[in-house]
């Protein structure tokens, strides 16, 4: 499991998150937990390129640390689970890898693995900056994180998960509040509806009267979590990823 942590893309580290990933480590998975370049330092698409090459790193060292390449898991909340979703989504012509530290081999054939997930979980992530950059979901953390950057509208469509729906895209679960007052709610939903008309197999949970995860103020209660907790389990079961707990349900 590869988890990415929240802030906005202008705050936050990978320390800060590290509790999100002993769930899977319980269930006896392993965890890279992902660090990133953020705004202000570097503008949009960093974030999104350091996450793919994160990807890279596991396939790579995938011998060295016993990971099965075959069931990879992107995770991540707010931020983090928009980067979990682009992580999971793109593929190497979607041109953010170019920069990635490659084995030998590969750099100088000047190619490319082609590295996959085989889920993706998203807590609340953003799935079309667009919407926040202008309008009445205009948020300060999107227009930070793209700055003065020339045709910022342009570019926020194209690193918006909404951008990459398309046959193919590995099985994903949302979990969202409906009362989210920092990543609008029908984000989730329209990213939900997309993927299903694509014939991708996905999930929404929704935290009735839930806000932004653990950010106040509606935020999630401990019955809250182990309940997006519970679905995540289920779907990555259903999925083949991880075996069921033996004795569970009798």
């Amino acid at each position: 499991m590869i988890y990415f942590h929240g802030g906005g893309l202008v705050e936050g580290n990978k320390e800060n998150a590290l509790l999100y990933t002993l769930p899977y480590l319980a269930r006896g998975m392993n965890a890279v937990n992902v660090e990133y370049r953020m705004a202000p330092d570097s503008l949009a698409p960093a974030a999104v390129e350091d996450s793919r090459c994160a990807l890279h790193w596991v396939y790579d060292n995938a011998d060295k640390y016993g990971f099965d390449t075959s069931k990879i898991v992107v995770a991540g909340h707010s931020a983090g689970g928009y980067l979990a979703l682009m992580t999971g989504m793109l593929d190497p012509g979607d041109n953010y890898d170019n920069g990635c530290t490659r084995l030998p081999a590969d750099w100088r054939e000047g190619t490319i693995r082609d590295v996959k997930v085989a889920t993706i979980v998203n807590f609340f992530g953003i799935t079309d900056f667009a919407d926040l950059l202008q309008g009445p979901n205009t948020r300060n953390f999107a227009v930070r994180w793209f700055g003065d950057l020339p045709n910022r509208l342009e570019l926020a469509k194209q690193v918006s998960p909404l951008a990459y729906v398309r046959k193919g895209v590995p099985p994903t679960i949302t979990l969202a509040g409906d009362k989210d007052p920092i990543v609008p709610y029908q984000h989730q939903v329209r990213l939900h509806d997309a993927l299903t008309r694509q014939g991708v197999p996905n999930q929404l949970v929704t935290i009735e009267g839930g806000g932004h995860g653990s950010t106040t103020p509606l935020a999630w209660n401990r019955e809250q979590y182990l309940y997006a907790q519970e679905e995540i389990f289920k779907f990555l079961e259903k999925h083949g990823i991880i075996a069921p707990v033996s004795g569970a349900g009798n």
